[in-house]
């Protein structure tokens, strides 16, 4: 990656590389246990950052029901379709609400992160024109100092959103482009409002990812640990987005080489969310950074039960898993099962269709090296 521009935010297009939803420690050139190419959703983050900024709001919901935490909680579980139609309901009843439409782009960018579909004509590009030209309209207006805040925070992630997509697209200036909107109005949002601890998690991850993956650029300070405080303060004091800023931050503390740490946060995450693909992806490569193999192998079993069990799964992430489990037991010695997790790939029909996944292709070549006479 070679970045010249000063001013490059997180949300650009190789940043966004550094965090991939389903459990790739992300920018580093990992060998033997600890090389896993790349993940099966071309994203997050990134820091995930912006497939998981999307549970990000710190603000009194419409209504007493706490219609977006139970909205919150839905994606954070994969069901996708149940998000949708609590939204909908809302988008009814307040179509020129910013915050409903905020929640309708957050859940488009995840829709679009976990089924690896593109901007263009999608529906979160709608919902973040929308959200967009209405908190350009609102922040003319006169407007107590958190309410501004909260503005600046709903435009700030779908500009974030927007920058992430299109790098992917290889849109890169007007990735860098709207990455920088996002990052001013996050910072603009925090300084109205000190209080919005939800929008740490976003501060925070631009923070660590830029200093550690271009701390080579002459005079670019090092806020490694500025940023890992930040995530931690969402951990701590966020409203909606807590559980994701566990995530992010177990995969902050791999980056950081603080396994035991990393450890911690994704058990926490799993107690609070259990049952949780997010959470299981993390957990699956935390124990397989530490070389725990049984522990590994258990997790990406229970990974592979819960994307099993989504209503409407990503075939691509569960082949997967399978060949990321397959690796852990060959790695222990549990030859007859890693061949038989090869064999469930190769009759799978994502798999026949495809074959176009390197990771795959690799970690199935090396199981059977192991494996194999």
């Amino acid at each position: 990656m070679v970045y010249q521009n000063r001013q490059l935010i997180l949300f650009s297009f190789d940043i966004r590389k550094m965090v991939n939803w389903p459990g790739v420690v992300p920018g580093r050139q990992e060998t033997d246990i600890h090389r896993y190419r790349k993940s099966p959703m071309k994203k997050f983050t990134p820091a995930a950052l912006f497939p998981l900024l999307l549970l990000l709001l710190n603000s009194a919901p419409l209504t007493a029901h706490d219609w977006i935490g139970e909205h919150i909680q839905m994606i954070v579980m994969g069901d996708f379709e149940a998000a949708d139609s609590v939204l909908r309901l809302r988008e009814e009843r307040y179509p020129r609400s910013a915050k409903v439409h905020f929640y309708r782009a957050s859940l488009e960018n995840a829709r679009m992160d976990f089924y690896e579909t593109s901007l263009e004509d999608s529906l979160l590009l709608r919902a973040a024109n929308r959200v967009i030209a209405l908190c350009d309209d609102s922040l003319k207006r006169a407007l107590p100092t958190r309410e501004q805040a909260r503005y600046h925070f709903y435009r700030g992630s779908v500009y974030g959103f927007l920058a992430m997509h299109r790098g992917r697209a290889g849109n890169y200036f007007s990735a860098i482009a709207a990455g920088n909107r996002a990052r001013e109005d996050l910072r603009r949002a925090v300084a109205l409002d000190s209080s919005l601890y939800d929008a740490y998690l976003g501060l925070g991850s631009y923070y660590y990812w830029t200093s550690a993956r271009l701390s080579w650029i002459p005079l670019w300070s090092d806020r490694r640990e500025e940023g890992i405080r930040m995530v931690k303060t969402t951990v701590d004091s966020g409203r909606y987005a807590r559980r994701m800023a566990l995530h992010q931050l177990v995969y902050i503390l791999l980056d950081a080489g603080r396994y035991d740490e990393a450890l911690s946060y994704a058990r926490r995450g799993m107690a609070e969310t259990p049952g949780s693909p997010y959470m299981l992806w993390a957990l699956s490569h935390v124990y397989m950074k530490k070389k725990d193999l049984p522990l590994a192998i258990k997790t990406y079993q229970m990974l592979d039960d819960a994307l099993s069990h989504l209503r409407k799964p990503n075939a691509h992430h569960r082949v997967v898993c399978w060949a990321r489990l397959a690796d852990m037991q060959s790695r222990a010695g549990e030859c007859r099962a890693a061949l038989a997790t090869i064999g469930q790939i190769v009759k799978d029909r994502w798999y026949q269709s495809r074959r176009d996944d390197e990771e795959i292709e690799r970690l199935m070549e090396e199981t059977r090296q192991r494996c194999l006479p």
